[in-house]
């Protein structure tokens, strides 16, 4: 399985879909504004039953999110 959201422990299948598009938001001339990528992020891990780990990754990719953005 590829592993998306760079950098992060590679969690299981429904992180991963949600890391996914987490990424493609992130890539070059997606025209998706940071912050709403990383508020569909949470949202997404937080729908698939992982509250703790989805505000985990957020305060992650809030602070840190800025060296991979591309978008």
């Amino acid at each position: 399985m590829k592993r998306f959201c760079t950098a992060s422990p590679n969690f299981g299948r429904e992180t991963q879909d949600c890391c996914k598009a987490h990424d493609e938001a992130y890539a070059k001339g997606s025209g998706i504004p940071r912050g709403e990528a990383d508020k569909a992020l949470y949202q997404c891990v937080k729908a698939n039953g992982r509250p703790w780990r989805a505000a985990a990754m957020y305060g992650v990719v809030r602070a840190f999110g800025w060296v991979f953005y591309r978008g």
